[in-house]
């Protein structure tokens, strides 16, 4: 039996447009999970197609993420863009993520706890 191919992610899709990606690089991969903090880079990107996007060490850029609001139990999924720049404003911060994935977590501007998964 065939094994139909992935549905394809839309801006409709919860947690944004790349839920999809994330599911497929999880299939027979090492899923890794950290928590942290999370702050906001200020971007428009994601507002209309729900793309968001984040920086964070470790992880291999294009690799997609889960962000969970420990609060609430939003989830996002986001594609690393870059390594967290070693900055005095990031000491401390597990990742950064754009305004409108913040957004769609329920989280204002500042630091706020969160949990990662990826795949590996």
């Amino acid at each position: 039996i065939a094994t139909p191919p992935p549905a394809a992610s839309s801006p409709s899709s919860p947690g944004g447009y790349f839920r999809a990606l994330y599911m497929e690089q999880a299939k027979g991969a090492v899923s890794q999970t950290a928590s942290g903090l999370v702050s906001q880079f200020k971007s428009s990107i994601g507002r209309e197609d729900r793309k968001f996007y984040e920086l964070m060490s470790g992880v291999t850029p294009n690799t997609v993420i889960r962000v969970t609001n420990t609060v609430n139990g939003k989830q996002v999924y986001a594609n690393v863009r870059n390594e967290l720049p070693l900055m005095r404003e990031n000491d401390g911060v597990l990742l950064r993520l754009g305004s409108p994935a913040m957004e769609e977590l329920g989280l204002p501007e500042g630091r706020h706890e969160v949990k990662v998964a990826w795949s590996k």
